[in-house]
């Protein structure tokens, strides 16, 4: 009998630890429940994904926009930067002062439908068209953030989408990508300049905001990283603005402040492509082209841009000098 009590005493412990082992388990597996989204199919490590701080739709997506014609925007100064988009020669400008604060306008230019994206943690914008598996998606702000980057939410699939590279991380559509619409973060002045019959996004939302404030105005005048990155690259300091491209599967950083010295338009080779880049110092515009046709760019914080790209390279004037060189010595 003493030995049998013996047994008894020596397997308590052994069911408390199973008893351990599967209320972690069961943490475990309901961790794409708690964290309010369904994680379990993603093509990221969900721990990647974090909370951002905001909640859920906190920061609201504008999902009715209004626009007015160019004469009637009055709340704009020259000065302010804008998104600009042109789809089958319609032209629109939405003004960063109130992306700032909504991050995502739900839109449709010419029968297409379109999702204006713009991250002030990066200050990078994004557009994409809406179409994906079949369905015209709604997008919206998740509150979580990815390598220090907006992540978007489709209210259909509740699927969480990487605003930089407009690929569905998370969900049902893990693995998915939208397509890319090219766009330009320029000054005001220099769109309606451009684009004299633009419509532009109103002030009238149907949120109360004060869209005179720059609510990251100390965060855009800093270093700061909000939230982890994989790769951090010291090469070029975080808030650093570069115009970033990819191609033929290379990936190339032209630091904003060098494009300005540089006689344009700028003509490289990157991936095996024939990219013209144009910079204009003075409104901030940077676009791409190949053969003349526009190409989707980066236009942001550098931290970024080497976080989802962790191979890229650096342009250099100089190296581009010595190939234009070696061309015409050939």
């Amino acid at each position: 009998m003493r030995a049998a009590r013996t047994d008894r005493r020596g397997q308590a412990p052994r069911r408390k630890q199973l008893a351990r082992a599967l209320a972690i388990a069961a943490a475990i597996a309901i961790y794409p429940v708690l964290s309010g989204f369904d994680l379990s199919h993603h093509v990221v490590p969900p721990a990647e994904i974090r909370d951002g701080g905001p909640a859920k739709d906190a920061i609201p997506a504008v999902l009715e926009p209004q626009f007015v014609k160019a004469e009637h925007a009055t709340f704009l100064e020259s000065n302010d930067k804008v998104i600009g988009v042109v789809v089958q020669g319609r032209a629109r400008a939405y003004p960063i002062k109130i992306l700032n604060w909504h991050e995502v306008v739900d839109d449709s230019i010419a029968g297409t439908p379109l999702a204006i994206t713009f991250c002030p943690l990066v200050q990078a914008a994004a557009v994409y068209n809406r179409d994906a598996g079949g369905k015209t998606l709604t997008f919206a702000v998740s509150g979580k953030l990815y390598q220090s980057n907006l992540v978007l939410y489709d209210e259909g699939t509740q699927s969480l989408w990487s605003q930089l590279e407009g690929q569905a991380l998370a969900g049902p559509m893990a693995g998915q990508k939208l397509v890319a619409i090219p766009s330009t973060i320029t000054t005001w002045e220099a769109w309606q300049k451009k684009h004299p019959s633009t419509d532009v996004l109103s002030i009238n939302t149907g949120y109360t905001r004060d869209y005179g404030v720059d609510p990251y105005w100390g965060y855009e005048h800093g270093d700061q990283i909000v939230s982890p990155v994989a790769h951090l690259d010291e090469r070029l300091s975080a808030h650093e603005l570069v115009l970033g491209l990819s191609a033929g599967g290379q990936d190339e950083a032209f630091p904003l402040s060098k494009l300005s010295e540089a006689a344009m338009p700028l003509r490289v080779q990157l991936g095996g492509a024939d990219l013209t880049i144009a910079y204009d110092a003075d409104s901030g515009a940077a676009t791409a082209s190949v053969s003349g046709e526009r190409v989707p760019i980066y236009n942001g914080y550098w931290f970024a841009w080497a976080a989802f790209h962790p191979k890229t390279a650096i342009w250099s004037a100089a190296a581009t000098t010595t190939k234009d060189t070696a061309k015409s010595q050939d």
